[in-house]
């Protein structure tokens, strides 16, 4: 007899996050950059498989159903292969802290004031950084970008900091200062984090890039995190968020 998908565990597919917000779930799929959205009886059955830190119990739903309506629900999912086999081992993606406090262009500049104006290949490294998040959001899928920002890391051998040192506040506050010769953080929030990010990283600093979601209406956001600190947005408006990608 041909086996069910209740009958084997399933886990998200490894280019897929997920999150439950309110009583929805949300999956990202980081290679075609698209986000889907479940609720009802589909996101309490696939909660344990999608967030199972939020679970709660709500695992009793998939066990009350039977083969047919357990199919149902999660064929499509791995039909277009956002659900797998769960039976092997998978990584769990990273996590953040909670945000609870923010690091903005005034804090980091007050922190040294003397000390903040670009260099010259600080100037040459945020020119490279805005080029290439540039070339990248035209060109690269999410899963593209979070393996290049992998990459950096792992050449560069650079720990993600805890929290936040006086060099990270002086890179940030160099950073605000040359961002309005390229562009605006306004409601480039992605554009800003990569650029950022990538900025960072030549600076030697490795910090964790966070994209999270809400509902009604549906939003997604992204900022920079070192530890529980935010610093490219206030702590407040990321809070409103549910992380779903933890770089």
């Amino acid at each position: 007899m041909p086996v069910t998908p209740s009958r084997c565990p399933l886990a998200l597919a490894s280019h897929v996050r997920g999150c439950a917000v309110d009583d929805q779930l949300l999956l990202l799929d980081l290679r075609s950059s698209r986000y889907l959205g479940l609720s009802g009886t589909r996101a309490r059955a696939l909660t344990p498989v999608v967030a199972p830190a939020q679970a709660l119990g709500a695992g009793a739903d998939s066990m009350s159903l039977s083969d047919e309506e357990w199919a149902a629900i999660a064929a499509p999912l791995i039909a277009q292969g956002l659900l797998m086999n769960g039976g092997g081992t998978h990584r769990a993606p990273p996590s953040a802290r909670e945000a609870l406090a923010s690091l903005d262009g005034a804090d980091a500049g007050a922190t040294s004031r003397t000390t903040t104006r670009a260099t010259a290949p600080e100037f040459w490294h945020f020119a490279l950084a805005t080029g290439a998040t540039a070339l990248s959001l035209r060109t690269r899928s999410l899963q593209a970008m979070v393996h290049a920002v992998e990459r950096r890391r792992a050449r560069g051998r650079l720990p993600v900091l805890c929290e936040p040192t006086d060099r990270l506040r002086r890179a940030v506050a160099v950073f605000d200062s040359l961002r309005p010769l390229a562009f605006t953080a306004r409601d480039q929030c992605l554009f800003d984090s990569l650029a950022l990010n990538h900025f960072l990283a030549r600076q030697g600093l490795a910090v964790q890039w966070l994209v999270g979601v809400r509902t009604r209406p549906f939003g997604a956001h992204a900022w920079l995190q070192c530890g529980a600190t935010v610093l490219n947005d206030q702590h407040e408006h990321v809070r409103r968020y549910t992380p779903i990608l933890v770089v």
